[in-house]
C-alpha cells in the first residue's frame, strides 16, 4: 500500500509539472500575449475588445483549470503540501488587485468560477478575501 501511495504521488508531481510546461509553451506565443497586454491596459477587462477579451479570458481559464486539479490532488492527499504551496503562491500572486493582471484574473473568475468544483470556488473565493482584508 505505502509503494502505491508513493507512486501515485509521483505521478501527480510529474502530471502537475508536465501541465505547466505544456501551459507555458501553449501561450508563449505572441497573439496571446499581445492580447493580454491589450486587456491589461482596460481598468474593466470588459471595455477591451472582444477578441483580446476573449483570448485572455480563455487563457485566465487555463490557469484556474490547472489550480482546480491541483487543488483537487491536494485534497485527496495525492499532491504534497510543499508543492500545493507553490501552486498556493502562485493563485495569490495571480489575484492581486493592484495589479493589472490581478484585474484581469479577478475579471474572469467573477464571468466563470461556475465552472469549477464547489470546494476549489470556495478555496478561491476565500483567498480572494484575504487579499482584499491586506
Amino acid at each position: 500500500i505505502r509503494q502505491n501511495s508513493e507512486s501515485t504521488r509521483a505521478a501527480a508531481v510529474q502530471q502537475l509539472g508536465q501541465s505547466w510546461v505544456e501551459w507555458n509553451t501553449a501561450v508563449a506565443n505572441r497573439n496571446i500575449q499581445e492580447a493580454l497586454l491589450k486587456v491589461e491596459k482596460f481598468d474593466d477587462p470588459s471595455k477591451a475588445p472582444v477578441i483580446e477579451q476573449r483570448i485572455a479570458e480563455s487563457y485566465v481559464r487555463s490557469l484556474f483549470s490547472n489550480w482546480s486539479i491541483s487543488h483537487y490532488q491536494y485534497l485527496m492527499g495525492v499532491l504534497d503540501q510543499p508543492l500545493w504551496d507553490g501552486v498556493m503562491r502562485d493563485i495569490q500572486g495571480s489575484f492581486e488587485s493592484d495589479s493589472s493582471f490581478g484585474r484581469l484574473v479577478r475579471w474572469a473568475w467573477k464571468r466563470n468560477r461556475y465552472l469549477y468544483a464547489i470546494t476549489f470556488s470556495e478555496f478561491i473565493n476565500s483567498t480572494i478575501s484575504k487579499e482584499e482584508l491586506k
